[in-house]
């Protein structure tokens, strides 16, 4: 695919970040564009007046334009901005039209998973970038023992390592054949994983499906032991790093089966695979139980290395369902949640079931966390310590009055930051020339929380003639700086500071000229009104000088109607 190239004029760039790099992969792109103030010169306005029924008026005038020459209809208007979907040729004739102040990608919204997934914090993850690679638990595996995944639901496809395992007629074998005959599986999978109309907590990771649950959700130790084994054994082949288990026993039916204390030494196979898989840095997430228990939760939870997760409410308040006392490590939104459904839509569903898979999503966000800043995995005990010590503390105040930690993966990530910022700069190609007293520069960073950000300029002999300082506090920042400064070559950087004070610059500097003569260009071959025929080759000859360094030149071509070649050579 040919790349664009918008030849230089002498106003200022207007098209915004993204814009063409969308353009290069797509044949049209949503863009918001912004209109400038109708012109009284242009006789848009009576006796030079300019009324409001008449700027309204010389807007419309504008916008009319606008839809004439790009044949698209406005899809919404907001005064002085518009909403349009464009194509290559289109952009190039907008950034050419001088009513046109600024061109934007028009940014892509979906739905996440209802309201649970931002209330944990996850959608703040996921902007950050180390080493190129946003936290979205990218290269990360999660194995879900349950009643299978429906990996043909729209929001799951990709999302497989491999087969359903099936622990249940056979002894954990891969079967392509079966998916979920429950539902309940898949419900899980979403809240862990989904991408599409409902994002989950780890929108990158890849989910592994054990069924270890029947058709009615039911099952036995042995089941679970077997997927447990499976996924241990597995786990440097598909990079397994959680366990995610939303089952356990039944505190009304067997409460023989419900501990206050671990029951390590009453659930001894279990507990020795949990331990098999924890001393491999895989994390072992599993639900309390829904029996309204106060003071006893469902085993296999109870096992000391495994990270038990009680239920909320979405107000931060305990779910009253929740089996909860001093054995549970975590808590998380489990009433209400709508995610994946089997059928191929969404339901909603509540329980610990929906509460244990978003702790699952935010291990594998930490883990990747800290495998890309520190270049170390980290172990399960020290990310259940993060995020217990980072969530927000809720208190069970109408239950057994325990205080517990509702997970917050953005706070548990601000707290473990030990990066400077990454800063680039985003301004026209390095070696630009201008001809304009106003320079415009611009950069971006992207830090867990920057704190600040400010542009440097150095004159020739390599002073510092101009710091701008402005105060950030985001995960990305896109600033522009704008300054009058006499004829010379210049060199500029932007710094950026984050939340515990680490800074840096980008990599290498920028110049710019300000030059009060543009280039001269001669062009020497061919000659005016030229002829050729189709076979013909046409070598195309000329020089350029100017009084400073050129930063670059663009041979374009037209034919009678419109442009069809622009290069830079």
């Amino acid at each position: 695919m040919p790349r664009i190239s918008i030849s230089s004029s002498e106003n200022e760039d207007k098209i915004g970040p993204y814009v063409i790099e969308n353009l290069q992969k797509n044949e049209e792109i949503k863009v918001i564009i912004e209109i400038k103030e109708p012109d009284s010169e242009k006789g848009i306005f009576i006796k030079n007046q300019k009324t409001s029924d008449e700027i309204e008026l010389g807007k419309r005038k504008i916008k009319e334009n606008i839809e004439e020459k790009i044949g698209e209809k406005i899809r919404h208007d907001f005064g002085n901005e518009i909403a349009v979907k464009i194509s290559k040729e289109e952009l190039i004739e907008l950034n050419n039209n001088p009513d046109v102040k600024s061109i934007i990608i028009d940014k892509p919204i979906q739905a996440f998973l209802q309201d649970s997934i931002p209330l944990i914090n996850a959608t703040s993850v996921w902007p950050i970038r180390i080493s190129n690679f946003n936290i979205t638990g990218i290269d990360e595996t999660i194995c879900i023992l349950d009643t299978g995944i429906n990996f043909m639901h729209p929001d799951l496809i990709g999302k497989n390592k491999t087969c359903i395992i099936n622990c249940i007629t056979e002894d954990c074998v891969e079967n392509c054949s079966i998916a979920d005959d429950n539902g309940h599986g898949t419900h899980v999978a979403g809240i862990v994983a989904a991408n599409g109309g409902r994002k989950g907590a780890a929108i990158g990771a890849k989910l592994i499906g054990v069924k270890a649950l029947d058709s009615s959700g039911q099952g036995t130790t042995s089941d679970i032991d077997a997927g447990i084994d499976w996924c241990i054994a597995n786990s440097l082949t598909y990079n397994i790093s959680v366990i995610s288990m939303s089952l356990g026993t039944d505190c009304d039916l067997t409460p023989q089966y419900c501990y206050n204390t671990y029951c390590d030494v009453e659930w001894v196979s279990t507990a020795t695979r949990i331990d098999n898989a924890t001393t491999r840095n895989i994390s072992v997430i599993i639900a309390t139980g829904n029996d309204y228990n106060k003071t006893h939760i469902s085993s296999p939870a109870c096992i000391k290395n495994a990270t038990a997760v009680g239920a909320t409410n979405k107000d931060d308040t305990i779910a009253s369902y929740s089996n909860r006392n001093n054995l549970t490590d975590l808590i998380a939104p489990g009433t209400s949640i709508s995610s994946t459904s089997n059928s191929g839509g969404y339901e909603s569903r509540t329980g610990t079931s929906m509460a244990a898979p978003h702790v699952a999503g935010a291990f594998v966000l930490i883990r990747e966390f800290f495998r890309l800043q520190n270049n170390r995995v980290p172990t399960p005990l020290e990310i259940l310590t993060i995020l217990n010590s980072t969530g927000k503390r809720i208190n069970d105040t109408s239950g057994n009055g325990l205080n517990y930690s509702r997970i917050d993966i953005y706070s548990a990530l601000i707290s473990n930051d030990s990066l400077a910022p990454s800063v680039n700069l985003t301004s026209s190609d390095n070696r630009t020339s201008n001809f304009n007293a106003n320079l415009s520069f611009s950069c971006s960073a992207n830090d867990v929380l920057l704190s600040n950000l400010s542009l440097y300029v150095w004159n020739s002999t390599k002073n510092i003639i101009n710091v701008t300082f402005r105060t950030i506090a985001s995960i990305n920042a896109e600033e522009e700086f704008s300054l009058n400064l006499s004829y010379g070559n210049y060199s500029w950087n932007c710094l950026a500071y984050d939340h515990k004070g680490k800074s840096n610059f980008a990599n290498s500097n920028f110049t710019i000229t300000y030059d009060s003569i543009k280039p001269i260009i001669n062009i020497i071959s061919p000659a005016d009104s030229s002829s050729y025929t189709s076979s013909q080759s046409i070598n195309f000859v000329y020089n350029v000088s100017d009084n400073y360094n050129l930063a670059n030149c663009s041979l374009i071509v037209n034919n009678a109607v419109s442009l069809t070649n622009s290069s830079i050579t």
